[in-house]
């Protein structure tokens, strides 16, 4: 049988070859993702429809820390931070048996247009009881401006890794 070694160990095998500090398996886990997608003109029309998005995540999730790529746009960090508090994918604390931690959601894409948004993210914590999988649940979901300005989910996708 020949085993093949987890991304997350191979990972830790060349930093620690090359010196760097060894990231931890959430850590690993939340750098996997690429950079979001962010599409948006008008931030005050932004803070809106993220604030409808987190309303709804926050649900299940509570309120939740934005975990966002660092090649994002200082100005784009500083937008995102006036709704929620924002950190690097490397500033996520370890957890014990879990992949990724409850409290977090990576940010995977945030677009607005004139009428319209969409938002899709990624929120920590084991799900759901009984499954055994431990690196949470994905949020997708269109945001609707509505006449009176607020934004409103008609339709929603969880996923599940």
């Amino acid at each position: 049988m020949i085993r093949v070694p987890s991304l997350f160990a191979l990972a830790l095998l060349m930093s620690c070859s090359s010196g760097a500090p060894a990231p931890t398996e959430v850590q690993f886990f939340a750098q996997r993702f690429p950079p979001p997608t962010i599409h948006v003109t008008d931030w005050s029309e932004g803070r809106l429809a993220l604030i409808a998005a987190l309303e709804f995540v926050k649900r299940d999730e509570g309120d939740v820390i934005l975990v966002v790529h660092p090649s994002i746009d200082r100005r784009v960090r500083m937008q995102l931070a006036r709704v929620r508090p924002v950190i690097a994918p490397a500033r996520v604390p370890a957890a014990r048996g879990i992949q990724f931690p409850a409290g977090y959601l990576i940010l995977e894409e945030l677009t607005v247009t004139a009428d319209s948004a969409y938002f899709r993210g990624w929120a920590g914590g084991p799900i759901p009881e009984g499954t055994g999988l431990s690196c949470g649940k994905g949020y997708e979901f269109p945001l609707h401006r509505t006449n009176s300005g607020d934004y409103l989910i008609t339709n929603f996708t969880f996923r599940v890794c």
